[in-house]
């Protein structure tokens, strides 16, 4: 459902919200006159009761038959009026209900085009940040080539040697673009190969120590195996932002149907309030991911103890982890 439409339903809700509301204000308003009443009849019958203790010639009831019987008739028809509140309020918090259940779903929806729209940011910006400068700075030395030609063959030829290993880096970045995009597929390697393939590559440029307990995690549904690579894929992600690492423990495994995925490394840390507000490594991805599969996350970071990461998702659709 689009955007507008979420808002005309939010505007329903809202107006069914203060119709409930005002219902339920006419139902105190009428339990209050029946509680009235009530307490009117019975001070009249004790009023009879004292006075018979000093012999009353005429009872108090007596002499307000005609009060008390139009109290009783009132008390009946409050309790009428409250009879057909309480159906209508019956069928308006049905209705709620109903139209929650499509705002929750409709949520999930603009959740998920919220989360792929930062992805084609994400992608965006690398390409940005990484081809289109190599492509760039191929453009200048392909320039350059060309005026060494008849100038100077030699340093022409050096300049083509240049030129060739730019190229072999773009073409390996581009691969990774497209693979970061494509699917895994897992009908030819599992999800604990593809970690630590990622792991693999991981430690190309950085050289730390790896202590690393990676299970086989047993889920038939493709889409919730994929979406835990692409946030362990993001938390390895989040980790190239720190050169001074020296030691990360990362351990995935599955426990009573739930994917517990844990990371621990020795980088510098940053304010529990930074971490908080998803400022910290760019975290958001992680934190929507995580929240779409019904799961958790937590995250602890300090300078004297590093950074520390635990996930849990469900690996049955529809679950939910309190």
């Amino acid at each position: 459902m689009i955007s507008k439409n979420y808002n005309i339903l939010d505007e329903m809700l809202d107006e069914l919200y203060q119709e409930l509301a005002e219902i339920n204000r006419q139902i105190q308003f009428h339990l209050r006159c029946i509680k009235e009443a009530d307490a009117y009849v019975e001070s009249i019958e004790k009023k009879d009761t004292d006075d018979f203790a000093i012999f009353s010639p005429r009872k108090n009831s007596e002499i307000h038959k005609y009060e008390i019987q139009k109290t009783a008739d009132e008390k009946i028809s409050h309790e009428k009026e409250n009879k057909d509140l309480f159906y209508k309020r019956e069928v308006l918090t049905d209705r709620i209900g109903r139209l929650e259940k499509i705002s929750v779903k409709d949520d999930y929806e603009l959740k998920l085009i919220n989360l792929q729209e930062k992805e084609k940011d994400r992608i965006a910006r690398k390409l940005q940040d990484t081809l289109l400068q190599d492509i760039s700075h191929l453009l200048h030395k392909a320039e350059l080539c060309s005026m060494y030609v008849e100038q100077n063959p030699v340093k022409a030829k050096e300049e083509i040697s240049v030129i060739s290993e730019l190229l072999q880096d773009s073409i390996d970045e581009v691969r990774n673009i497209i693979y970061d995009l494509r699917p895994i597929p897992f009908d030819n390697m599992d999800l604990k190969a593809a970690i630590e393939n990622i792991f693999d590559d991981f430690n190309k440029n950085h050289h730390c120590y790896l202590d690393l307990e990676i299970e086989n995690v047993p889920c038939e549904n493709n889409v919730i195996l994929i979406s835990i690579y692409r946030i362990i894929q993001e938390s390895i992600s989040n980790l190239e932002t720190h050169s001074d690492i020296k030691t990360v423990v990362f351990s995935c495994k599955a426990e009573n149907r739930i994917c517990k995925i844990d990371f621990l490394d020795d980088g510098s840390g940053e304010e529990d309030s930074k971490v908080n507000t998803n400022e910290y490594l760019d975290i958001s991805f992680m934190r929507e991911r995580v929240k779409l599969l019904n799961g958790t996350i937590s995250i602890e970071s300090s300078a004297e103890k590093g950074n520390s990461v635990h996930i849990e998702v469900p690996l049955e659709e529809g679950m939910s982890i309190c």
